[in-house]
């Protein structure tokens, strides 16, 4: 007959000294080692600065260049920001600019982004604007600066209340206004029509049709130009035309695309282009 073993056989057999603990963690030198590796991965580095994010020391101006160069069909709306921040301006007004410029072209980018891009490069700077009264100290954070209490008192009873946080106010640095004195339309205009001569005619036309007291849309331009003769071989559209007057701050839109004054300086540097030729256009 077999003898069933006590649970003090099994004690002695397992050779126990001390009581058993369930809970005990028990781990190899291996498993210390895949524990380190996972501390990694769980964002508890051995060395916290082997993954910091590198910081961009180069000089903003070279950074503002990178940003313009990456974002070349926005350009328009970097240079309208930067121009407008030449004094300190609110956010709100960056915002409706924004949406001004970017009527005619939906775009994911909105203000908020459009400036942190800007700041990043070194373009924009965000100035702090204190009120008459505000008393912040200087070793709190910038979040804490925001969500700083404020005594309040009302008939004799003192309490704090939360202030709201001030409106971010932007200005633009000097590789900002350096980046807006590089940009010469004047000169980007003449050399568009130098290098497409041969498509004179039709700036000539679009600008003539967007002279007009209340200027031209897109539809109206493709309806006198889209089957041009010029346009065939190779095949373009009045678009192509528009972007690259636009891109030269020759037209602006304003309910409908109008010529303003760098426009009309366009039409008199045409002015013996001929673009009458084909009877099919028509203002």
């Amino acid at each position: 007959m077999t003898k069933l073993s006590t649970p003090f056989d099994i004690r002695e057999s397992l050779d126990v000294d001390q009581e058993f603990d369930s809970f005990q963690d028990f781990e190899t030198a291996e498993d210390e080692e895949d524990s380190e590796d996972i501390g990694l991965t769980l964002g508890a580095p051995k060395d916290s600065q082997a993954l910091a994010v590198p910081v961009d020391d180069r000089p903003a101006a070279v950074r503002t260049a990178e940003l313009f160069q990456r974002m070349a069909p926005h350009k328009k709306i970097l240079l309208g920001i930067l121009a407008a921040c030449d004094a300190t301006k609110p956010a709100h007004e960056i915002g409706s600019l924004v949406e001004q410029l970017q009527e005619t072209k939906y775009s994911v980018y909105n203000a908020t982004t459009l400036c942190a891009l800007l700041e990043k490069a070194g373009a924009l700077e965000r100035v702090e604007v204190k009120t008459a009264g505000d008393e912040v100290s200087e070793d709190i954070t910038a979040e804490d600066k925001e969500l700083q209490a404020k005594t309040v008192e009302v008939d004799g009873i003192q309490y704090m209340e939360v202030q709201k946080p001030a409106e971010t106010q932007w200005l633009t640095t000097e590789a900002g206004r350096l980046k807006i004195a590089e940009n010469k339309p004047r000169e980007r205009m003449s050399r568009l029509f130098e290098d497409e001569e041969r498509y004179k005619p039709i700036y000539k036309w679009i600008l003539t049709m967007c002279a007009g007291v209340d200027g031209s849309t897109t539809p109206l331009i493709e309806e006198a130009i889209d089957n041009d003769p010029l346009l065939l071989n190779p095949r373009y559209y009045a678009s192509r035309f528009i972007d690259k007057l636009e891109q030269c701050e020759a037209i602006v839109w304003s309910e409908s695309w109008r010529v303003n004054d760098l426009g009309r300086e366009g039409l008199e540097l045409l002015a013996d282009i001929d673009y009458a030729t084909n009877t099919t256009r028509k203002v």
